[in-house]
């Protein structure tokens, strides 16, 4: 796959064979760009650079949800999109590379370099025309600089990650997934629940966290891991994560990262699926202002903060 990326950054297209006993084969060539889907992000450091990458949240929250309908009320407007392209591609060629090189000066004038400026300045070109062609989508331009600072936010918090490469972030996304995309395998319909749980961690909206000396050095939402309960059931499924580091090696990796708080705190969570009583028992502590701050584990907070408005009913009934 990556030589595959490589290729279509540079306009060459793939060739593969066909299901015949001719030796023929199939020529795609490559004159656009790629759009890809994926649970897993490439981690090789020639293709990162090649790509745009763009972190999708399922959990829409209940304002973002209600501007989703927007969009059908141009549907008419983008079907008609190309022609519009067609018709007046000499001024939106020439807006769209004097755009193209405003952006490239703006994301310089940021701190970064190279194909992170020449790949971003071409989306970020490209919808400036959108404005241009549909003139009726203006007042989602309205905040264009706004949209742009959050672009650069976004880039370095990539460049952060892949600078900071350890083993955390790679359990972390595991747990993630886990978490939030994948059943237990011992798990039956119609009661089917995810391989990790409120039986494994859960979110405090507020939490002092003091030192050995008891001063302050944290209030805010926190969340609670039991490494231990996450560990075992990753490698009952025989998680990729769980056979590259021991649980030593992370545990030690985790101490001394900036997510991390505090451990062997007491924290009550269930034991079992089914359970109608919690146990105390002692977690890790990670600071969930800086896991956010990173990007990770967005959906297994989101999935956390629903299991604790649900713990009453869940306990009680």
């Amino acid at each position: 796959m990556t030589s595959n990326i490589l290729n279509w950054y540079h306009r060459i297209g793939t060739v593969m064979a066909k299901k015949s006993t001719d030796h023929q084969t199939i020529e795609t060539p490559m004159k656009a760009c790629v759009v890809m889907t994926g649970n897993d992000k490439p981690n090789d450091a020639a293709v990162l650079s090649r790509l745009v990458i763009l972190n999708f949240n399922k959990f829409l929250k209940r304002e973002e949800l209600q501007t989703v309908s927007e969009v059908a009320e141009h549907t008419d407007r983008f079907s008609k999109f190309l022609g519009l392209i067609l018709q007046n591609y000499p001024t939106i060629r020439k807006t769209f590379f004097a755009r193209l090189q405003s952006n490239q000066n703006y994301l310089s004038d940021q701190g970064f370099e190279g194909r992170t400026v020449n790949n971003w300045a071409i989306i970020l070109a490209g919808l400036e025309c959108v404005n241009n062609l549909l003139p009726g989508l203006s007042i989602w331009f309205e905040n264009f600089e706004g949209f742009r600072s959050e672009i650069c936010s976004a880039i370095r918090k990539e460049q952060s990650l892949h600078t900071e490469h350890n083993p955390i972030h790679e359990f972390f996304q595991s747990m993630e997934h886990y978490a939030t995309q994948r059943f237990d395998p011992s798990s039956e319909p119609p009661g089917k629940y995810f391989t990790l749980d409120h039986r494994h961690f859960r979110i405090k909206e507020f939490e002092v966290v003091r030192d050995h000396t008891g001063a302050v050095i944290y209030q805010g939402p926190i969340l609670a891991i039991h490494l231990k309960r996450v560990w075992n059931a990753l490698q009952d499924i025989r998680a990729s994560i769980a056979s590259e580091i021991s649980m030593s090696v992370l545990e030690s990796h985790l101490m001394n990262s900036s997510y991390f708080l505090d451990k062997s705190v007491q924290m009550l969570l269930t034991k079992s699926m089914g359970a109608k009583k919690e146990g105390n028992v002692r977690c890790y502590i990670l600071n969930i202002d800086e896991l956010l701050s990173k990007g990770m584990m967005e959906e297994l907070i989101e999935k956390a903060r629903e299991y604790e408005k649900t713990r009453v009913q869940r306990l009680t009934f």
